[in-house]
């Protein structure tokens, strides 16, 4: 009774970290035309150099992690985009993107708990920058959620679209307007 009480609230908690992802991604594409795995790309990054500043033990692992992943993602984008285009589907990328659903909460909840440790302690005990680790990997963890999110095409940013959409409301007021006098029936 107790595990399928929290396996709900673990579903619910997690549903809804996905659509605030989505809803994050959709508002970062209609802003910047730019795709969900941009975004993912910067959250990662901003992450793992937070989690490089942690300590000199984890610049190996950001280094490693950086360039890894920018590829991966943007690898799972096109690999969605061709699945919108009617391509067939690529499964060892499938099988990335399930993994994503382990890898969000998990590496989510672990910078949390990275947080509770330095607070807990005092900091000069632990070997490591207890903030910046638990940011960077929460960090980390958010990315995952963004990449679970569903493909976004790019586009023109907002700016972009408001110039064009000004430019041919100018262009159609430069137009003379046919002007109609009523004269009553009379010719």
């Amino acid at each position: 009774m107790t595990s399928n009480l929290l396996l709900k609230s673990y579903l619910k908690t997690d549903q809804f970290l996905v659509d605030r992802a989505d809803e994050a991604v959709k508002a970062w594409n209609w802003t910047t035309g730019r795709t969900r795995a941009d975004l993912a790309n910067i959250i990662q990054i901003t992450g793992n150099i937070l989690i490089g500043f942690s300590s000199k033990l984890f610049i190996p692992i950001a280094a490693i992690n950086i360039p890894t992943n920018y590829i991966l993602n943007k690898e799972t984008d096109l690999n969605d985009k061709r699945l919108l285009d009617g391509d067939v589907l690529n499964y060892s990328i499938e099988e990335r993107k399930k993994s994503f659903k382990f890898k969000a909460p998990s590496l989510t909840g672990l910078g949390l708990s990275n947080f509770a440790i330095y607070y807990q302690h005092n900091s000069h005990i632990l070997p490591f920058d207890g903030k910046d680790l638990g940011l960077g990997t929460m960090l980390w963890g958010l990315s995952y959620y963004v990449m679970r999110t569903d493909y976004q095409a790019p586009r023109k940013d907002c700016v972009r679209r408001g110039l064009e959409k000004l430019a041919e409301f100018v262009k159609n007021s430069r137009e003379p307007i046919p002007a109609t006098v009523d004269t009553g029936g009379y010719r």
